[in-house]
């Protein structure tokens, strides 16, 4: 019963602060939409900014457990094709975290970027230091700018969720698109052939599968 509540609490709260922002939601709002008392808030969460991380670190798990990956042992390019698949998982399980991202990024406050910022960029390291580990080793080109391919990655990997909205206005036109792991398959294998070396674009990587073998 107490996990029912804690778990309503959690749901109810995901929602609005995806739809109205962690200023705009009182925790009378919250307790008022789960058909809680607002001490339950203070017992499980602390905090109203309790209850925000604990919302906004659910929605990230899936790409926070690659943190938890032994990546030196990985080949880079598998490490590349792990972190695509929980940003699928990421967004599949989570219909709000791209709200919880662009308000964070529309109206920054130390509320919604602290959490978010530092998950962020544990996870920009650890792509970072894969790709330049793959420069060094030989499978990436010399010349790559490992920033900018970081970057770029990031923007492949996403612009499937980004540009949803665009996306159904094309759809309704009666054009195929891609569904999800179609786009997101395609826009790595792209990008992994534009950074590999030349003399290794031919010889066999591999495969999407072998990134996650529970998947």
């Amino acid at each position: 019963m107490k996990q029912d509540s804690r778990d309503r609490i959690l749901q109810t709260a995901t929602a609005l602060f995806a739809e109205k922002g962690y200023d705009s939601v009182s925790l009378r709002d919250i307790t008022a939409a789960a058909g809680v008392n607002i001490s339950m808030i203070s017992y499980y969460f602390g905090s109203k900014k309790g209850l925000y991380d604990a919302a906004l670190a659910a929605q990230l798990s899936e790409l926070s457990s690659l943190l938890s990956m032994d990546a030196d042992a990985m080949d880079p390019r598998t490490l590349v094709r792990a972190y695509a698949e929980r940003a699928i998982r990421a967004h599949e399980k989570n219909p709000h975290l791209l709200k919880y991202i662009f308000r964070a990024l529309l109206s920054p406050s130390v509320e919604q970027t602290g959490l978010l910022e530092a998950a962020v960029s544990r996870i920009y390291d650890l792509l970072d230091h894969a790709l330049t580990r793959g420069v060094q080793e030989g499978l990436f080109r010399p010349d790559l700018d490992v920033s900018s391919a970081v970057l770029l990655l990031a923007g492949a990997v996403n612009f499937h969720y980004i540009s949803t909205p665009v996306r159904d206005r094309i759809a309704a036109e009666k054009r195929v698109l891609p569904d999800e792991r179609t786009y997101v398959s395609h826009a790595v294998e792209v990008f992994l052939r534009g950074i590999e070396k030349p003399d290794l674009r031919d010889a066999e990587t591999p495969s999407p599968a072998s990134a996650d073998a529970d998947f």
